[in-house]
């Protein structure tokens, strides 16, 4: 199965407590899934939830270019009794990435940019360097897209609140109060990609510099307002209108400093809060791109170009794709996320979980994907 190796290669997620239920008809497929894997202590879902002690989950099918189910189990926060529902928001992690890539590509259907464009030409007050400290002027807007420049940060921990905040410069250089190193090149450039939150988190600053826009209101801009995502937001930390909304993080750190969630600085490659319902906007309107040029909101050219790989790598601009399936996981402290969506035939599912244990959310999948025909499972 082409989907086993493409899902084990990034972290996703997990699940808990039960709770509330709220449906679209056609989530009879999803209520009565059973976790077909001979290993697991229970096929059943809330019950798995339990085993793995994950507060809360949010689920979204799509079935022919449209939302189909949104199912929600568990609780906001652990150990309370506000249950998730349509709106609660999760950090989406490493999911941002696909959406800051659709946030360049629009800036170059709008002629502000091109992928070809070198780095260092487009970025004042700092540069792409290697190792040496030597300016490295070959370094693209694609490279950064397809983690092929060769830069080093693979991930973020995010900071508390009491932490002081670093600006973008200062995550990039490596200095205080960033608590991640340098970003540079220290890995062949295009030859093999490497995964590097660093190297989005350049494309950050890039994106800003270019259009002297905080990341935060180009995202709004650019993708969350066009598609109505209205409590989705790039805001770190999140904004205390839409805090309400927030599911907290449930991880032994979290445990241990009382925080409800990690604040991300890096939100272009780690920002993004999102619910299941509203990220499976996003996924619909590349779907409908991809299939006839429906969608208002990005070409047909323009979809299938973002899902031209590297090489025979899984690596696209932004996304992962496998020749079938448009994919991306994510992992923020205290959450895990996943989506996976065929690049035909209009259907998708979005796993949204605020605790860090990336099981269920393979199981899930994998089950629904084999019991309801999905190709390749």
């Amino acid at each position: 199965m082409r989907f086993v190796s493409i899902i084990s290669k990034f972290a996703v997620v997990a699940l808990l407590t039960i709770v509330s239920l709220q449906a679209f008809a056609g989530c009879e497929k999803l209520e009565s899934l059973k976790l077909d894997n001979s290993w697991l202590a229970s096929s059943d879902i809330e019950k798995r939830m339990q085993q793995l002690d994950i507060p809360g989950m949010s689920i979204a099918v799509i079935d022919n270019f449209v939302v189909e189910c949104i199912k929600h189990y568990g609780v906001k926060v652990y150990g309370s009794s506000e249950p998730v529902d349509d709106n609660t928001l999760f950090q989406l992690a490493s999911i941002s990435k696909p959406v800051s890539g659709l946030i360049t590509i629009r800036l170059v259907e709008q002629g502000k940019l091109s992928l070809e464009d070198t780095v260092n030409s487009k970025i004042k007050g700092w540069a792409v360097r290697d190792t040496t400290g030597a300016n490295r002027d070959d370094i693209q807007v694609q490279h950064l897209l397809t983690h092929t420049a060769g830069l080093t940060v693979h991930g973020f921990p995010g900071y508390t609140a009491g932490d002081k905040i670093p600006s973008v410069v200062e995550i990039l250089n490596g200095a205080s109060p960033a608590n991640t190193a340098r970003v540079e090149v220290a890995h062949p450039v295009t030859t093999l990609p490497k995964y590097s939150g660093g190297g989005t988190t350049v494309l950050q600053l890039l994106l800003q510099q270019v259009t002297g826009k905080s990341f935060e209101a180009l995202a709004d801009e650019l993708v969350i307002k066009p598609l109505g995502l209205k409590n989705s937001s790039f805001s770190q930390p999140i904004s205390p209108s839409k805090a309400k909304f927030a599911a907290h993080g449930f991880s032994d750190l979290l445990k241990v400093s009382k925080e409800p969630y990690h604040i991300y600085p890096e939100q272009a490659a780690a920002g993004l809060w999102s619910s299941a319902k509203e990220f499976a906007q996003v996924i619909i309107e590349m779907q409908k791109a991809l299939k006839d040029d429906s969608s208002s909101f990005i070409s047909q050219m323009i979809a299938k170009r973002m899902l031209q790989r590297v090489g025979k790598t899984d690596f696209a601009l932004g996304f992962m794709f496998d020749g079938l399936y448009f994919v991306h996981g994510g992992w923020n402290e205290g959450y895990s996320s996943r989506f996976i969506a065929h690049h035909k035939n209009g259907y998708a599912m979005v796993i949204l979980t605020n605790a860090n244990n990336p099981d269920i959310i393979k199981e899930i999948l994998m089950s629904y994907g084999a019991s309801n025909g999905w190709e390749d499972f």
